[in-house]
């Protein structure tokens, strides 16, 4: 006849779960999804606030006539005079006239370059550039004696 014996039973920990170690319940990979979900959100957000924080701007504007090099060109010392120039190019942005019938015209355009940026609460950044060109025409008794580019 088989004998019985009283043996102490062990207890085992379910641990924080209520599962039985070694029956994993999914609980970590559902974890993990929720993290990588909430960080997915987040970037999305940014993205979407960071086209509300950032702002820039440009104009440019410019002042006066140029005379192209290609103009410049036509140009003929002692053939073209002073009122073939006016015709083409309009008035000088100065004119000199002298008492013994030389004269210096000279036709300048400044252009100016400016922007801005900015970013909320990071940058503010503002900046300008500035560039002339100037062409001087010497005169003597009306007739071009001289062409400079500066």
């Amino acid at each position: 006849m088989p004998r019985e014996t009283n043996l102490p039973v062990r207890s085992v920990s379910k641990g924080v779960s209520g599962r039985l170690p070694g029956h994993d319940s999914g609980w970590a990979a559902r974890r993990a999804g929720r993290v990588g979900g909430v960080a997915v959100v987040m970037a999305g957000v940014l993205s979407l606030l960071s086209g509300c924080l950032v702002d820039g701007s440009s104009n440019t504007v410019t002042n006066g006539t140029a005379i192209e090099n290609a103009d410049i060109a036509d140009f003929v010392v002692g053939t073209t005079r002073g009122d073939e120039l006016l015709a083409r190019h309009g008035a000088p942005s100065t004119r000199i006239d002298r008492p013994d019938g030389t004269s210096t015209w000279r036709w300048c355009q400044t252009t100016t370059r400016s922007g801005a940026a900015q970013v909320f609460l990071l940058l503010n950044s503002n900046n300008s550039n500035v560039s002339t060109r100037c062409t001087s025409v010497d005169l003597r008794d009306g007739v071009v004696t001289g062409v400079r580019g500066e």
